[in-house]
């Protein structure tokens, strides 16, 4: 495998620095640290670009919390500048690198995948005729867990550059053990401690029917046999190359039962919503009726359960039609997957507040400027509009926008003729 060298100086540039800065702000631009840190903007970037060129970069220290939903985890929290920054100038870089590790049945923070991507590979591949039995698991409290040294060895398989090394190390071994949940970087390098697995899976184990999303997989096969010899060789894996345990609640079972996973139950010949994610958006819906909020508001608190319902591949046309039915009460669209309204040019929204429901990467008309096109439907006071860009900049940036977390509010500027987001 051919290893990556001379990094060092692209993550440390002023250029990269200045993106990473655009990029760590999503959604924290009216916080008190980002407030902070905009009075003196351009002189952190260049003492940040320093401090990285004389290696003296040091994690500050975190604070720590607890949360209690999905399950009682502890947050590492970290400041914004300069610590987030740096993460994303790390990963500006690495992620494009680290990329090319992962197979094509991993879904975990990877562009353009992600639950929504797996549930359509696993409700098309359910229905194969040699699809008759399930093996999920899981991994014992995952990142924590996560052996340092182990990550770093694995690191050093596609990276050479020494600096590089130094400063991904200094992050990773900022605890004691596992890797810190909160940082930006550790859900990439805990995608990357499974990755060489995702390839003995599939290249030793020939497990044709493999998926995984951070540490939960699944795995089919015609023979309930062969998932309970697969299973062995698995946790041997796990436990002898990776130092990692697996949880006892694993399960071999007929795929009739149905397979709960990334928020859905699979049939042979039908998809449900899972139940607990049913019942918080009814009450989320019920909440909002009861308050008599206005058609935005609705919008936006009801567009990640959208999200979750209005998927080709799911059964679920009563709740759609239940949801519709108040879109339909309020006159307005559903917030995900339409593209109506009045089109407008980029320019007559910029340094506007708009709230993004959506977008479309799709070819351009014109190919000689731009081979792509980014479609952009919006929200701009109430009023649902479209626009159109060629810029590669705001397409890149948006890509890395997780598809559940839209409709994002954000700015469109224009900086040095590039449109970047805010």
């Amino acid at each position: 495998m051919k290893r990556v060298g001379n990094i060092y100086e692209k993550i440390i540039s002023v250029e990269n620095l200045k993106l990473a800065d655009t990029m760590a702000r999503r959604g924290k631009r009216n916080t008190r640290s980002v407030l902070w840190h905009n009075k003196n903007r351009d002189s952190n970037i260049m003492a940040l670009h320093e401090v990285l060129k004389n290696n003296e970069f040091k994690t500050s220290p975190y604070h720590i919390f607890k949360v209690y939903k999905p399950k009682e985890r502890e947050i590492y929290s970290v400041p914004y500048y300069p610590d987030r920054i740096v993460h994303w100038a790390i990963m500006l870089q690495l992620e494009p690198i680290w990329t090319k590790i992962f197979t094509r049945d991993t879904y975990s923070c990877i562009k353009g995948r992600g639950m929504h991507g797996l549930a359509r590979k696993l409700a098309k591949d359910i229905k194969h005729d040699d699809t008759n039995y399930c093996l999920k698991l899981d991994i014992q409290k995952f990142y924590p867990s996560i052996d340092q040294d182990i990550l770093m060895v694995l690191i050093q398989k596609k990276i050479k550059c020494k600096q590089t090394l130094n400063l991904l190390s200094e992050i990773i071994h900022s605890i004691p053990r596992g890797l810190p949940i909160g940082n930006y970087i550790s859900q990439f390098a805990a995608n990357l401690y499974l990755a060489y697995f995702d390839h003995w899976a599939k290249e030793q184990l020939r497990a044709k029917y493999y998926y995984r999303y951070c540490d939960d997989i699944v795995i089919l096969s015609e023979s309930k046999e062969e998932l309970h010899q697969w299973f062995l060789r698995i946790k041997d894996y796990m436990k002898q190359t990776l130092q990692l345990t697996i949880k006892c609640n694993y399960q071999i079972f007929p795929i009739s039962r149905g397979i709960d996973f990334v928020g859905y139950v699979f049939f042979k010949n039908h998809i449900r919503l899972r139940k607990s994610i049913k019942k918080s958006m009814m009450k989320k819906y019920s909440r909002l009726i009861h308050n008599e909020v206005s058609g935005l508001e609705f919008k936006k608190g009801m567009a990640s359960f959208w999200g979750w319902i209005n998927q080709p591949f799911s059964n679920t046309k009563h709740l759609c039609n239940i949801l519709m039915t108040r879109f339909s009460d309020l006159n307005i669209k559903p917030p995900i997957g339409t593209f109506g309204g009045k089109k407008v040019p980029i320019d007559s929204i910029l340094n506007v507040e708009i709230s993004i429901l959506d977008y479309r990467i799709e070819e351009s008309k014109f190919q000689d400027r731009n081979p792509l096109r980014l479609q952009l439907s919006f929200l701009k006071e109430d009023n649902q509009y479209i626009t159109f860009s060629g810029s590669k900049i705001l397409m890149e940036m948006i890509r890395q926008i997780p598809k559940e977390l839209f409709p994002i509010d954000t700015t469109i500027i224009k900086d040095d003729k590039k449109y970047i987001l805010t």
